[in-house]
């Protein structure tokens, strides 16, 4: 017996029934999701910082949290770190698509993270640098956008900077496609543009993708992710341009 979504769709080992159903709805599936979103949103960002913190180069492992992440402790981190290696790319393609739909609107209160964290990790906050005293809860919501986009934008580089030979295809195009799905949003857009350091170095690593990995899905998917962050550039010039030809006419014409 298979099951799909704890017993939506059912198959036995009777093959009318299996044929009685034919698909399911389009819709079904976000159907089922949005309700739980907001936890499982949540639980993707500590999954991510989880990976962030276990890809960490070994002269930082000081900046790894002595009680564990969100999903492994000390004594796990091994077994943790090959399953995020796995895994962590359609983590990070769903935060990406969450992002995208909410438009970057979503806040994270403390009760909720508290909520969406395992019942044994509340007592340790799950923070990128453990040395902040800044409590996560007085952060305004600029401020948690910058930092998700960080988290994101950074994994990605590191990975897509230097791929394993031994990489599966597979999530070097759910990776670029989670990027591509974050700059469509406006909010994404205009970070990466203001931020002009981050925008160059995800060139760089980009066109460094472009020559060393062949297949041409994904050459064509690094070219889609080009023009997204030249377009952001476009509009951040553009948005400028018009900010100071408004300031012009008021200085030219006060009344």
């Amino acid at each position: 017996q298979a099951r799909l979504l704890g017993g939506i769709f059912t198959r036995d080992d009777d093959d009318d029934d299996y044929g009685a159903v034919d698909e399911l709805p389009p819709d079904s599936l976000i159907t089922l999701v949005q309700p739980e979103l907001p936890t499982l949103s949540r639980l993707w960002l500590a999954a991510l910082k989880d990976y962030a913190l276990l890809t960490l180069p070994a002269e930082f492992a000081s900046q790894l949290p002595p009680d564990g992440g969100a999903f492994y402790t000390p004594e796990t981190i091994d077994t943790a770190r090959l399953h995020y290696r796995n895994s962590w790319t359609p983590i990070l393609h769903a935060v990406a698509l969450w992002l995208n739909s909410t438009g970057f609107n979503a806040c994270e209160t403390t009760e909720d993270a508290s909520a969406a964290t395992p019942p044994q990790k509340h007592a340790t906050p799950i923070m990128l640098n453990p040395a902040s005293e800044t409590p996560p809860s007085t952060k305004t919501l600029q401020e948690i956008n910058k930092d998700r986009m960080y988290l994101i934008l950074g994994v990605s580089i590191q990975f897509l900077c230097s791929p394993r030979p031994e990489e599966p295809v597979e999530h070097v195009m759910s990776c670029l496609q989670a990027v591509h799905t974050l700059l469509d949003s406006s909010c994404a857009r205009s970070h990466i543009a203001e931020d002009q350091l981050l925008g160059v170095e995800l060139l760089s690593v980009l066109h460094r993708l472009l020559l060393t990995c062949n297949p041409p899905s994904v050459q064509l998917l690094v070219t889609e992710v080009v023009q997204q962050i030249i377009r952001a550039a476009q509009d951040h010039l553009q948005e400028k341009r018009n900010t100071l030809s408004k300031k012009y006419l008021l200085y030219r014409c006060p009344d």
